[in-house]
């Protein structure tokens, strides 16, 4: 029996598209996770804690692990200003080679030992006199980073970035996250988006719209663990083969350079491309100059 179209097709890209690397990014933001803690309180409705979202999420790793001894997982942190790796342990050699099992613990022991490291700081952190944004763009640039060094040495390996959030999205943030979502489709990442807050991320819309990920915004969100095993969980090979959920609407307006703000119409730098909210005779990212515009004159009938 001759084997069929799809089996020789799978077999000759086995060795290619098997090897996968999961760089995710997770929103450990404990003023968000706390405020969605208060506003489900106050609707007296279920919601997922942030301990029920990490148990959920290491079922995952494991599960994402055991598809192949070949894959390759990393795990960074979106944190109040800053953006570092949960896993692997830079401070300590890591055992990825080794056999599936001690890839579960490891993952286990070092992320945990990493979210008590970081609980412990958030609780003299003092939000009053700080800011208490996520730091997103540097999460997507460490996971740029991180897949250009491993693709180097492994330049078959096919990569994907898998961002989970429970904050608003920063417009401050939104020049460096559009500069990492060309990057990332340049390469050829796919970004996929799952919204834990209770409104849509336009600026994660477009990552995934422009490189052809996956966007969804979980309505049972008690129930994530389904969402992660049976939408995130496939291979860029095999997600040809299964009708994943579609994203209907993609919100493609941008933030302004002057206030940081998001704007349906505004001025456009012909020079830089710097969008402004109002007329500026000089564009303060290049230096140029325009031209005052004039006021109609009203023509006589």
């Amino acid at each position: 029996v001759k084997p069929s179209k799809f089996m020789q097709q799978r077999k000759e890209t086995s060795t290619e598209e098997d090897t996968s690397l999961l760089v995710v990014i997770i929103d450990t933001n404990p003023y968000y996770w706390a405020k969605k803690n208060l506003d489900s309180q106050k609707q007296d409705v279920s919601v997922l804690t942030f301990t029920q979202f990490l148990s959920q999420l290491l079922v995952f790793f494991n599960a994402y692990l055991m598809l192949s001894h070949k894959n390759l997982l990393a795990i960074i942190s979106s944190h109040v200003d800053e953006s570092f790796f949960l896993f692997p342990d830079n401070k300590k050699k890591s055992v990825t080679e080794n056999s599936v099992l001690t890839n579960f613990n490891e993952v286990k022991v070092t992320v945990i030992s990493q979210l008590k490291q970081l609980t412990q700081e958030s609780f003299a952190l003092s939000f009053g006199d700080h800011s208490i944004e996520s730091m997103l763009s540097g999460a997507l640039s460490l996971a740029l980073c991180y897949i250009n060094r491993i693709a180097k040495d492994k330049p078959r390996i096919k990569p994907r970035m898998f961002v989970l959030t429970v904050s608003p999205d920063v417009p401050a943030q939104y020049v460096a996250i559009m500069n990492c979502i060309f990057s990332a489709q340049k390469e050829d990442i796919p970004v996929d988006s799952c919204v834990l807050h209770s409104q849509d991320s336009p600026f994660l819309q477009q990552a995934s719209h422009i490189t052809s990920g996956i966007y969804l915004k979980p309505p049972r969100q008690e129930v994530l663990l389904q969402y992660l095993l049976s939408v995130y969980l496939t291979d860029r090979y095999s997600r040809r083969f299964l009708r994943l959920p579609a994203q209907p609407l993609v919100d493609f307006r941008a933030s302004c350079f002057c206030h940081r703000s998001v704007i349906n119409q505004g001025f456009v730098c012909s020079v830089c491309l710097s969008i402004y909210c109002d007329f500026y005779p000089v564009c303060s990212t290049c230096g140029s100059k325009f031209a005052v515009p004039r006021k109609k004159v009203p023509t006589k009938s």
